[in-house]
């Protein structure tokens, strides 16, 4: 029975030990985790950040371009928005 006991006492020593020796593999694993999360995150806001950028610069590009549009289409048939000689009435 004494025999058992310490066959047990030292098989939980050994696995103790064994996760004594894991602990800073871990530890180092989590704080790698950690670093790749932080990176990830920092990446998506400026991929996000960029984004909206280019975004806002191809809205604003798309609205100037339809203001230059009107300009040249004023200054050649005169006011695009009134339309000319438009007869509303029904035909009889």
């Amino acid at each position: 029975m004494d025999q058992a006991k310490k066959k047990i006492q030292k098989d939980l020593n050994d696995v103790l030990k064994g996760l004594c020796m894991l602990q800073p593999i871990i530890l180092t694993l989590n704080y790698i985790t950690i670093l790749i999360l932080k990176l990830t995150w920092k990446l998506k806001s400026e991929y996000l950040n960029v984004y909206t950028k280019v975004k806002d610069y191809e809205e604003q590009t798309l609205i100037d371009v339809q203001m230059e549009n009107f300009k040249i289409q004023k200054k050649l048939f005169g006011n695009p928005m009134a339309i000319k000689g438009a007869d509303i009435t029904p035909s009889s």
